[in-house]
């Protein structure tokens, strides 16, 4: 549901939407399409966010990714804070 509203927020400002179901998925379609931004969650189905994170730098280094998480773990993640663009918590 959170992701849907997120969806239609960037719809309707102009954005190209692609959206996916988990981790891997996501990495798929990042791969296939040639993305400029990101918006991905910390804690994701079939992998992490911060795993998401790390494959896309460094097979797709130009794309900006911003997580986001209800979890207050992610202002400890290394990673997150290495090679993000971002977080919204």
């Amino acid at each position: 549901v959170i992701r849907d509203v997120i969806a239609q927020y960037f719809i309707k400002g102009g954005w190209n939407v692609v959206q996916a179901d988990n981790a891997l998925d996501a990495l798929v379609v990042a791969l296939e399409e040639n993305f400029s931004v990101v918006l991905t969650d910390f804690n994701m189905p079939r992998d992490s966010g911060t795993a998401l994170l790390e494959k896309l730098q460094r097979y797709r280094p130009g794309v900006q990714v911003f997580i986001m998480t209800g979890a207050s773990e992610i202002a400890h993640d290394e990673k997150v804070k290495k090679y993000s663009a971002g977080f919204l918590q």
